[in-house]
């Protein structure tokens, strides 16, 4: 990849696994100072690279890891002086497949715990020797250098190209609502909150549905909707209530299973 931008007149370098330590030093350095335009690798950048002043991040690869995915992509998400935005190239379809990278949340913490790894567990195939392509002398397992012949065979690996178009990825639009919008958002919520029997105050206003419309804008209704209204419930406030209903459903087991962690824990300490 770094020979085809070389050859439309792009500065660029590669770094790889097997490259030793100064010359990595000075294939960064030549980077870093702007001598070169363009660095490839495999994985080597991937994370602990920290250049903030990078501005474009070209993924050439297919992932299903969100982490990958979010690592790969901060390494021009860093804020730096006189850098206004980070350019993120991605020709494997990552963004569709896992979203946008700033949208990604943590699951929990790691406890310290060492995992099992069901990859460790599987037996590797034995390494064996081969062959020399320039004498054919037999080499030792790991022995890169021909010991007979000196030969170092070079990891040269074929790209494959596909022609394509690469398009700006927007994200969708954040629905603006109307003060008449929002009148029949409510007037549907309190008709939900009508038909399941809940509380309402002494206005006459169903609280449930205040704070659910409080929960979907962000504020209380305005002193210009009547909070008491009551219409036909429709397909969005229906899927709106399907949402709240089956996160406080989540949040609840999710309340239990901690207190009955928390009650096992406690049993375990007393034994």
């Amino acid at each position: 990849m770094a020979e085809q931008f070389r050859r439309v007149g792009v500065k660029a370098d590669q770094i790889n696994a097997y490259q030793d330590e100064e010359e990595r030093k000075e294939i960064l350095k030549g980077f870093i100072e702007g001598d070169t335009v363009v660095l490839c690798s495999v994985e080597v950048l991937t994370k602990g690279f920290d250049y903030p002043a990078a501005e474009v991040a070209v993924l050439a690869v297919a992932t299903k890891s969100m982490t990958k995915w979010v690592q790969t992509t901060g390494r021009v998400l860093r804020t730096s002086p006189g850098k206004e935005k980070g350019i993120i190239l991605d020709f494997g379809g990552n963004c569709e497949r896992l979203g946008f990278m700033d949208d990604f949340s943590f699951f929990g913490l790691d406890d310290g715990k060492k995992k099992k790894n069901k990859t460790s567990e599987k037996e590797k195939p034995e390494r064996k020797p081969k062959a020399c392509p320039s004498c054919d002398f037999i080499k030792p397992v790991g022995v890169r250098t021909c010991p007979a012949c000196g030969f170092t065979p070079e990891f040269i690996k074929d790209v494959e190209a596909v022609e394509g178009d690469l398009e700006k990825l927007q994200r969708k639009a954040k629905k603006e609502y109307t003060l008449q919008e929002k009148q029949q958002f409510i007037a549907q919520l309190n008709q939900y909150a009508y038909e399941h029997n809940m509380r309402r105050s002494e206005k006459g206003n169903f609280g449930w549905a205040c704070h659910a419309f409080k929960e979907k804008f962000g504020v209380w209704p305005s002193g210009k909707i009547d909070w008491a209204a009551r219409m036909p419930i429709g397909d969005e406030v229906k899927r709106y209530i399907t949402y709240k209903n089956i996160r406080y459903a989540k949040g609840k087991t999710k309340k239990y299973n901690n207190q009955e962690t928390r009650a096992q824990v406690i049993e375990m300490n007393l034994q």
